[in-house]
């Protein structure tokens, strides 16, 4: 799923559960989320470049401009529930940078337990998924306002 999604969902956690409760759930929701349909290419298979980073920058954008308005209705609590529920994608930018940029990652490094279920989940990348992104990012956004 997208930053923005990720974002949402957290925050929808928090508006509906309270903060000890929101938190497990909303990193949990993560993983539900990516074992959906969403939008990405099947891993390796970027067919077109042009598009990915398109999307991807809009999507940060949105999801930047999500979190400027909670935190405008200070919601904190919303906006951290909503990290919480983007923060497994960290490793992807760290594996990223590390792996494909600099052609490498430490010697010493393993894939851990956590990131191995995550890699297995998000098989359902493909271009058309952003449809259901959509749907379900505005379905969302209208629970949360």
């Amino acid at each position: 799923m997208t930053f923005t999604n990720h974002i949402l969902s957290g925050s929808l956690l928090a508006k509906l559960l309270p903060l000890p409760i929101a938190l497990p759930l909303a990193f949990a929701s993560h993983f539900v989320l990516d074992a959906l349909p969403h939008f990405g290419f099947k891993a390796g298979k970027i067919t077109n470049l042009k598009l990915f980073y398109g999307v991807e920058a809009l999507d940060f954008s949105i999801g930047a401009v999500i979190i400027g308005w909670l935190l405008n209705r200070h919601e904190y609590t919303w906006v951290i529930s909503g990290l919480v529920a983007f923060s497994p994608d960290l490793v992807w930018f760290y594996r990223y940078i590390f792996k494909e940029k600099f052609g490498k990652l430490h010697i010493d490094y393993q894939a851990g337990w956590l990131t191995m279920i995550h890699k297995r989940v998000q098989r359902y990348e493909r271009y058309w998924g952003l449809v259901i992104e959509l749907v379900y990012g505005l379905l969302v956004f209208t629970l949360l306002r």
